[in-house]
């Protein structure tokens, strides 16, 4: 907050008698309000682009218009013409006020300096600024940062913490010239990045993390969108290979183990997984849990992507106990039904 320096002898003062004289003692009190105004707004007195009209809204005078500033500037509380008015020797007056914008700015400078090590203009600049010129020496997208994560164990790098808000930590400080790209990003909690400092670029990514991201990135890309028939693996969803669907011909319902195996298969498979074990991890699934539970996640799989799949399925469908019973849907019919059967999972 700014203060104002109202002199003791303003009350006494012959200019303040002028001006009563014109606007009674309510236009005193008017020119303090302005003298506030101008500490809080114009702190350096000078009041261009104002016009008569501003500077009596500025003071909220009621009184006629054009009258308060008229007779501000016929007894010499203003100099100037409108449009270029200031405060007679305002800085005079009140010499703190008129220092605020300059105190702020060394503040300025000294914060950057402490944090940078440098004061210069160009690290005064908006942090949007500084974003948007990282982001032309390089960018990260989703996918990349989703993949970092993972490979840095979906924790901070620094203290271990499994944050599940981790933040982005430029290892070289944009403020310092670094890029946006994901060379220069590692997770982060966010007690240990806002307390890093502008000196402090340790990479603290494990060792190999390049490769191990570049096969996350590799594996997720052979991952099918969706469950879509259009990105549906081979073989053909029908029992029938000669048969098609059309408009006097409907499509015929597919058999769970075709829906199970013809999708779940590639989607493993493409993830890293072979084939052998990833039709045997199906077969379990299916076995414990029953052919509908299963074309369920399957679905529910496809839809959310992971990275690795057969984590997934295996977390949403834990072993089961012996002695509980599963149930499978032994014809197609079941399936058409259900939203299943008719073109595959969608």
């Amino acid at each position: 907050m700014i203060d104002a320096r109202i002199s003791v002898g303003l009350p006494a003062h012959p200019k303040t008698k002028k001006l009563i004289r014109r606007l009674g003692e309510g236009g005193a009190w008017r020119l303090v309000c302005l003298f506030l105004w101008v500490a809080q707004s114009r702190p350096d007195g000078d009041l261009s682009g104002m016009t008569g009209e501003d500077i009596e809204l500025a003071a909220d005078w009621q009184g006629e218009e054009g009258a308060f500033i008229k007779a501000l500037i016929e007894v010499g509380f203003v100099d100037g013409e409108e449009g270029a008015y200031s405060v007679h020797d305002w800085e005079e007056h009140n010499p703190w006020a008129a220092g605020s914008n300059r105190r702020s700015e060394v503040a300025r400078q000294n914060a950057l300096k402490k944090w940078s090590g440098s004061s210069s203009s160009e690290n005064a600049k908006t942090r949007s600024q500084r974003l948007a010129e990282a982001r032309a020496k390089g960018k990260h997208t989703k996918e990349e940062w989703e993949a970092l994560k993972a490979v840095c164990g979906d924790a901070c790098v620094k203290c271990g913490a499994a944050d599940l808000d981790l933040s982005k930590d430029h290892i070289i400080p944009i403020c310092k010239g670094g890029s946006d790209g994901i060379e220069n990003i590692q997770p982060m909690c966010h007690r240990c990045n806002s307390g890093k400092g502008g000196s402090d670029s340790a990479d603290l990514r494990p060792e190999g993390w390049s490769e191990l991201l570049s096969e996350r990135l590799q594996n997720a890309c052979k991952t099918p969108a969706n469950f879509d028939r259009t990105h549906a693996p081979s073989p053909l969803p029908y029992p029938n290979s000669e048969a098609k669907a059309s408009a006097s011909s409907p499509a015929k319902a597919m058999e769970p183990d075709e829906i199970i195996f013809g999708y779940g298969v590639p989607l493993l498979t493409n993830a890293g997984t072979p084939e052998k074990q990833a039709r045997s991890f199906l077969g379990g699934l299916r076995k414990q849990h029953g052919d509908q539970a299963l074309i369920d996640k399957l679905r529910d799989c496809i839809k959310a992507k992971p990275l690795q799949p057969l984590e997934w399925l295996g977390a949403a469908l834990p072993p089961r106990s012996r002695t509980t019973p599963t149930s499978r849907m032994p014809a197609a019919e079941n399936f058409a039904s259900k939203d299943y059967g008719r073109g595959g999972l969608i």
